[in-house]
């Protein structure tokens, strides 16, 4: 059960809520403490999405690398969709089932910047 305070405050688009969980996490809450919630509304339609950590960016364009048959890397542009705190939708560019380096893709990006 949720139950939220009927205006927003002033700053940072902050509002109280009071939240019942179904079990006591395993760290202290505290009176008043902020957190970073993500609200689903609706059942969407299935996206293709990734962890933050396997998009990298240089300028405005966005890319991942996607491992070859033969064991190498394409870095492949993208374009991203909506995001969250943990994870990208990939609206063009990757195709459902293409491996993508999820660790380590800025390491890969400085490495292919430093080659070409």
């Amino acid at each position: 059960m949720v139950r939220a305070a009927g205006v927003l405050e002033t700053g940072p688009q902050a509002v109280s809520v009071w939240v019942e969980l179904p079990k006591l996490p395993e760290f202290p809450l505290r009176h008043g403490q902020t957190a970073r919630v993500t609200l689903v509304t609706a059942d969407g339609a299935s996206t293709l999405s990734l962890p933050r950590t396997a998009v990298v960016h240089e300028g405005t364009q966005s890319f991942v690398f996607v491992e070859l048959q033969d064991g190498t890397f394409e870095r492949r542009t993208v374009t991203t969709g909506r995001e969250d705190d943990r994870r990208v939708e990939v609206a063009h560019g990757l195709n459902p089932g293409e491996r993508v380096v999820v660790r380590g893709a800025p390491e890969l990006q400085t490495a292919y910047a430093s080659v070409r």
